[in-house]
Formats: structure tokens, sequence, C-alpha cells
């Protein structure tokens, strides 16, 4: 584990997992071996394993992480975040920022705040998608699922034709996009 650092961190395994928690500053971890815990750091994070999941909990400045080997959460971030896994699903929680998710090994759960702070994209092909957003956000919906069909809790005003596989329009006078793409499951945005 390490801790309450201030600076670049930089720290590389080939057998055992990372934890890194309150680091000011850049970081990079790199594990081919086991999962990655990241919480409370701010700055620039790029983590990346073969081997386990990736966890991300609180901090803030831009994230990306990339896993062969596992799941993908993210919990309370303010920041960019782009997370990619082919190994598992994704949970998206309460980021304050542009969202990019992909995953062919699993489904993608995501609760947006609002107002929408920035465009949100989600794409699986091992599963559905799911998204959790509060009944006044604004935002442009584009969904496509070529695995199943696709459901809108909130009232869409609908651009274009009706499609058997996609729907797009806006939702509240539109804002941010929100990108929902599977290939291998359904579409649900829920209101919270």
């Amino acid at each position: 584990m390490v801790g309450d650092l201030t600076g670049d961190v930089s720290a590389n395994t080939g057998g055992g997992a990372l934890w890194f928690a309150r680091i000011h500053g850049p970081l990079h971890g790199e594990t081919s071996g086991g999962g990655i815990h990241v919480s409370d750091c701010v700055g620039e994070i790029r983590v990346d394993t073969s081997g386990g999941a990736v966890k991300l909990a609180g901090g803030s400045g831009s994230f990306k992480g990339e896993s062969s080997g596992g799941a993908i959460a993210v919990e309370t971030f303010h920041g960019p975040v782009s997370v990619e896994t082919s190994g598992g699903g994704i949970t998206i929680e309460n980021v304050n920022g542009k969202v990019v998710g992909e995953t062919s090994g699993g489904p993608i759960k995501a609760m947006i705040p609002s107002p929408v702070p920035d465009d949100v994209k989600l794409s699986t092909s091992g599963g559905g998608v799911t998204v959790t957003i509060p009944e006044n956000a604004a935002f442009k919906l584009d969904a496509e699922a070529s695995g199943g069909g696709i459901r809108c809790e909130l009232p869409v005003t609908v651009q274009g034709n009706m499609e058997r596989d996609r729907l797009k329009g806006t939702v509240n006078g539109g804002g941010p996009t929100l990108r929902l793409e599977s290939s291998g499951g359904g579409i649900r945005v829920k209101k919270l």
C-alpha cells in the first residue's frame, strides 16, 4: 500500500495487488497479477491490470483505468473518467466530469448526477446497460441496442425517425449527450 504522498508516484508489480490512498500528484500503477484500489487521490491517475479488478473511490483530477481480467468500479470522483475492461462489468456512480466506459465482458451500471456534468459514453458487447438518473436531468439521449430492447422511464422528445434498435432524442430540453451502446443485452434508463 502506498499512501499520504505528494509528488509523482509510479508503481509496478507482476505478482500482486496495488493499493493507493491520498496521493497528491500524478499516479501510475500497473500490475499483471492482481487488482488495483485507489482512494481519495488527486491528480492525473492511470492504472492498468491484466489480472484483477479496478476500484476507484473518491478523489479528483482525471482517471484512466484498464483491466483485461476483472470488473471496474468508480464512485464519487471529480473529473473526467475513462475505463475499459475485457474481463468484467463496469459500475460508475456520481462522477462529476466526462465519462467513457467500454467492456466486452459484462454489464454496465451507472448513476449519473444532475445537472449532467458532461458527455457520457457507455458501451458493452457482453451485457446490458442500466443508467439511473434524476428525473429533472437535461440531456440528449442516443441509445442503441442490437441484443435487446431499449426502455426509458423519462419522457424523450424523439429526433428523426423511430428505429427498432435505437432511441435518439432530448430529455428535459437537452444538454450533454448520453450515448449508450449494447450488443449483448438491453438498455434501460431509470429515473432516480
